[in-house]
């Protein structure tokens, strides 16, 4: 035992084993292998390209109207920018104050913020109730009496000057 090196009250010492290295490699001896973080969601600053159309088009909405996701999606691609109706939500989500965000609804008249959870519970209903929009005893708006499309209003136009088609 004199030639492994034994030391008083220590564990004999093995010339021919490395130290072991928890932390600088994993199980099998290699590095291990750290995840990717993974990219940020859009955010939609009040100035920023597309999502400034989508607030554009949502302020269009007078009271006591609604529309939805995908229709604000066809009028900003009819102008030349390409969103979908998932986009138009992530705008929505981080606009600024002044954009009317609680008259857009998911297609069916379901209160899509609600469900995401992006405000408290009841309110956008409470919002909307307060416009004037009728529900029906689920919970959904009524499109067939309050639905607004955006391409069928003569007065729209985007902040820049820009005409809309």
């Amino acid at each position: 035992m004199a030639a492994l090196g034994r030391r008083k009250g220590r564990t004999p010492l093995v010339p021919h084993l490395p130290p072991p290295r928890r932390f600088a490699t994993g199980v099998l001896g290699r590095a291990p292998v750290m995840p990717l973080p993974l990219p940020a969601p859009p955010s939609a600053p009040a100035g920023e390209g597309k999502f400034r159309r989508v607030h554009a088009v949502v302020r269009r909405v007078p009271r006591g109207r609604v529309t939805t996701y995908g229709r604000v999606a066809r009028a900003v691609t009819a102008a030349g920018y390409p969103l979908s109706a998932r986009a138009v939500g992530w705008a929505l989500r981080n606009s600024p104050r002044g954009v009317p965000w609680h008259r857009v609804v998911n297609a069916e008249g379901a209160l899509s913020a609600e469900l995401s959870g992006n405000c408290e519970p009841g309110r956008q209903r409470a919002l909307l109730s307060r416009e004037g929009v009728p529900f029906d005893e689920r919970g959904r708006v009524l499109l067939d009496r309050c639905l607004f499309d955006p391409q069928d209003s003569d007065a729209f136009f985007f902040p820049d000057g820009e005409s809309s088609w």
